[in-house]
Order: C-alpha cells, then structure tokens, then sequence
C-alpha cells in the first residue's frame, strides 16, 4: 500500500490555504472557496487514497467524504509542522474507529 508523499501534503496543504482563489484551480469540479471540498479533491488525487479505496471501497467512501477533510482541517488549525506521517495516521485512525464502530452497531443489531 501507498503511503501519503509530501509532495501530496504539499498539495493538501496548497489546498487548505488556497481554495478562495478562483484562479488557483482551473480544473477542479469543486466551487470556489470550498476548503474542505478542495482538500478532499487533494486527497483522492493521492495513490494512498486509490489504495485505500480499492481495498476498502464504499465504507472507505462514506468514511472519506464524512470525514477526512474536518480531520485535515483540524491538523491545519493545530498545527503549522505536520508531516505526511502526521496526516496518514490520523486519517487511518479515524477510519479504523469509524469501522470499528459500523461492525460494533452491526453486531448488536443481528443478536436481537
């Protein structure tokens, strides 16, 4: 599996300080002004997402858009050094706590 570059937090991060420029992404299907849209965009550019995406598909989805852009924009807000490191664990814990949960919730409801 692929891990995120730090050429793709550089991306991630352009789009956290960048996404109220109308000019600064021509190709995006994202309006203007959309942080967490655009940070997203970012992140499904990356091969970890590709990776995670096919190995774990919709339950990866659902968890990506709710989710992965308030953890990166809380990593932003705390934070000026984050490091790619910094950014994969946080989304992976997040996501293994959101699975975690959906089996826990699943299990309940099929012993009634």
């Amino acid at each position: 599996m692929n891990n995120i570059t730090n050429e793709n937090l550089l991306d991630i991060g352009y789009a956290f300080h960048n996404a109220h420029k109308p000019d600064a992404y021509e190709d995006s299907n994202r309006s203007v002004g959309d942080k967490m849209g655009r940070m997203e965009e970012a992140l499904e550019n990356t091969e970890w997402f590709t990776d995670m995406h096919n190995k774990y598909g919709h339950f990866f989805l659902d968890w990506h858009y709710d989710y992965s852009a308030e953890i990166m924009d809380d990593l932003g807000n705390q934070s000026e050094d984050i490091t790619e490191e910094m950014l994969q664990k946080a989304l992976e814990d997040s996501f293994i706590e959101q699975v975690k949960t959906i089996l826990v919730v699943n299990f309940k409801e099929n012993k009634k």
